[in-house]
């Protein structure tokens, strides 16, 4: 019935059909995505998504600064995933923030700074087929404290510009 409706979307001038993917985790040496992971990226294939959303994953500042490799490993994960859609998409890997429970040190998780969003975005673009820039997520980045003092907008704006697709 999706299907349907969203091709009747698209056939009365609908465009720039979006899918936010699940997130990413790494446990224990290995990438984890919860079940609905392949469905969402099926979906993307069946609805003729044009871009899709990636939070950064759920991996520690810690765990990324003591193996480099792990961040090849998730983006690998990705990769091997959105590799398989046939039709042109535009990924968007997004930046999150702080959260009440976290501490502004190693421990806490990846990807709240530009830099880390960057690492990100290229380890994935450089194995992924599929444009991939990054979803600013404004808000992410404001709310971010004590990193919003820091980046500001503007640092991210100035810092992201070239790569930012949504």
């Amino acid at each position: 019935e999706l299907k349907s409706l969203i091709h009747i979307w698209r056939r009365n001038g609908g465009e720039g059909l979006s899918l936010h993917l699940s997130d990413i985790v790494w446990k224990d040496g290995a990438v984890l995505a919860d079940k609905t992971y392949d469905r969402l990226i099926e979906l993307v294939s069946i609805l003729k998504v044009d871009r899709v959303t990636q939070h950064v994953p759920k991996v520690s500042v810690k765990e990324i600064e003591g193996d480099s490799k792990i961040l090849e490993k998730i983006c690998a994960y990705i990769a091997d995933r959105l590799n398989g859609i046939s039709h042109d998409i535009v990924v968007g890997v997004e930046n999150m923030h702080m959260t009440e429970n976290e501490s502004a040190d190693a421990n806490r998780r990846f990807g709240y700074i530009p830099e880390e969003c960057i690492a990100y975005m290229e380890t994935l673009a450089r194995l992924c087929k599929h444009k991939v820039g990054v979803n600013f997520d404004i808000g992410h980045a404001r709310n971010n404290a004590p990193y919003s003092q820091k980046y500001q907008i503007s640092t991210w704006f100035s810092m992201l510009g070239k790569y930012i697709v949504g």
